[in-house]
């Protein structure tokens, strides 16, 4: 009994190494994360919730379009393209440098606070199946006309320029190729 069990625990280990994300295809991807801003003496904790939406060209090149949604006050949705190149590619992991443009824009602000972004943001996946996958997003450096999130915890700036890894910049998900 004992060598059956470790034969099939030998086999399933064999198996799913093997997994990797299909190469090319149209996906679908759900994240979502967790932010905070402090304002004087309150502090406003909020979810994000970023259903993505792109093509894989091949194992190097991704392409797709993402919402985010913010729960907070005031809430953000943001509207991002993007751009994904998968530097480095062992079976079920893959790291990705991800160039993205954005627009934001808040309802609930009198006036209206609408801003743009363009940068490099991290991430990685890790391959469950050769269709399912995790995902995470974290970090991002570059242009940014966001006033209010600027000067929240791990961001630093420089006029417009900004290098932000702060908890509001990870976003963790699961990804679907088609």
């Amino acid at each position: 009994m004992r060598t059956f069990i470790i034969t099939l625990i030998c086999l399933f280990s064999v198996l799913t190494t093997q997994a990797q994300l299909k190469e090319k295809g149209f996906f679908i991807e759900a994240s979502a994360g967790y932010g905070q801003y402090k304002w004087n003496a309150s502090t406003d904790r909020f979810a994000m919730i970023a259903p993505s939406i792109g093509y894989k060209f091949n194992p190097k090149w991704t392409v797709g379009i993402k919402m985010q949604i913010e729960t907070a006050s005031p809430n953000f949705l943001y509207l991002t393209g993007y751009a994904q190149y998968h530097y480095w590619c062992k079976r079920r992991l893959s790291l990705f440098g991800e160039l993205q443009t954005t627009y934001a824009s808040s309802t609930n602000l009198t006036p209206s606070n609408e801003h743009g972004e363009v940068g490099l943001a991290l991430g990685g996946t890790f391959a469950l199946t050769n269709r399912l996958g995790l995902i995470l997003h974290y970090g991002y450096i570059g242009y940014s006309g966001d006033h209010y999130g600027r000067d929240q915890g791990a961001c630093w700036n420089e006029g417009d320029f900004i290098v932000d890894v702060d908890w509001r910049r990870l976003l963790l998900g699961v990804q679907f190729i088609f």
